[in-house]
């Protein structure tokens, strides 16, 4: 193989590997702005789970974490229920084939249930993001019938309702509803303007630090993404802010 031609193969390997790299950034870009409206969600939660409306009996503390995870084809935002006591997981996710979010949920000893968005008559436009709710149902022919509505009351105050039906023609019933306070929130923080996450853009809480610098991040999940890559993060980061002025 002569010299011209090791060059010419040289430039379209390098060429490829940068068109790949675009559309990995695009794709991943696409992902965290499918799941954004909800991230706010992000940090740690406590509160108090209630089976029964204005009742404390049945009732119990509940603590709840929520974080980024990062795949090669999926982005998801999960909700890690501390006590399972009937909930165990929750997670929010988007993968390269969908513009609406889905929802996986792992109740205590029962298997896996996929939802998907859904609008408060069931019909099949998505969920109400402006008004900061939320609605997931699993499909008519599921082997347990579930809705979750996330439901955003302020910077500090989140709802998470669960109910079942027994048939796909029954009325919802109540299965608990968290009620969520953000931990360590200050009411005498005042309005500064918030840190962003270098990933997702996020409410930044974490402090990571490369080649001396440091940039905030919203969570683990974050925090894990960009030192596997700490470069490119950075320099998704600027070309972002570029993008903005």
């Amino acid at each position: 193989m002569g010299p011209a031609v090791s060059a010419t193969l040289f430039g379209i390997i390098t060429t490829l590997g940068l068109v790949l790299s675009a559309c990995e950034e695009s794709s991943l870009d696409q992902r965290i702005a499918v799941l954004s409206p909800i991230a706010f969600g992000v940090g740690d939660w406590q509160g108090t789970s209630q089976p029964r409306r204005a009742s404390a009996q049945g009732a119990w503390r509940e603590q709840v974490t929520v974080q980024w995870q990062f795949s090669d084809s999926q982005t998801s935002l999960r909700f890690q229920f501390d006590s399972g006591r009937l909930l165990e997981q929750l997670e929010i996710f988007s993968d390269d084939h969908g513009m609406q979010p889905e929802l996986r949920l792992q109740e205590q000893a029962n298997s896996l249930l996929l939802f998907a968005a859904s609008s408060p008559d069931n019909s099949t436009a998505a969920a109400d993001s402006e008004a900061n709710t939320w609605i997931f149902q699993t499909p008519d022919d599921a082997s347990r019938l579930r809705r979750v509505t996330i439901r955003r009351l302020s910077a500090i105050r989140l709802l998470i309702l669960v109910e079942q039906r027994a048939t796909a023609k029954a009325p919802w019933r109540r299965v608990t509803e968290y009620g969520l306070t953000r931990q360590g929130f200050s009411l005498a923080a005042g309005t500064a303007r918030k840190q962003e996450c270098i990933i997702t853009g996020g409410r930044g809480t974490i402090t990571v630090i490369h080649a001396g610098e440091s940039y905030p991040v919203c969570c683990d999940g974050c925090r894990k993404i960009f030192r596997s890559d700490p470069a490119t993060a950075i320099a998704r980061w600027r070309r972002k802010l570029e993008s903005e002025k």
